[in-house]
């Protein structure tokens, strides 16, 4: 009877040990179908935006954009205006510029303790 209760045991420890461990690889065999589900959404989703950006860059409308953009190309009877850019002023303009408006080449520290102490 003494033998026959400690097997009995042993058999219960065991079989508990491994049903514990099956359900604690479940769990964690759950938690990583989960994040792979979505994982796969988010790349799922992705690949939608690129199949929009594909029929975008297939329409005629991105062919026209690009040529404009890239290309400086004009529809016919259209006129091309470019624009100088901030420091491409020719130097008439800003002897212009520098007669009108006074530069103050006082230091910030300088201004600063007047705009406090005075």
């Amino acid at each position: 009877m003494e033998g026959s209760k400690v097997v009995l045991t042993l058999l219960v420890v065991i079989f508990s040990a491994n049903l514990i461990k099956s359900v604690l690889e479940t769990r964690a065999n759950l938690g990583r179908l989960d994040r792979l589900k979505k994982e796969v959404s988010k790349l799922a989703s992705g690949v939608e935006s690129l199949k929009r950006e594909e029929e975008y860059k297939k329409s005629p409308e991105f062919l026209e954009r690009e040529a404009r953009d890239k290309l400086g190309l004009v529809k016919k009877d259209e006129k091309l205006l470019i624009l100088p850019e901030a420091g491409n002023v020719l130097e008439s303009d800003s002897s212009q510029i520098s007669n009108r408006t006074k530069i103050d080449k006082t230091p910030n520290w300088v201004k600063w303790k007047k705009f406090l102490f005075d």
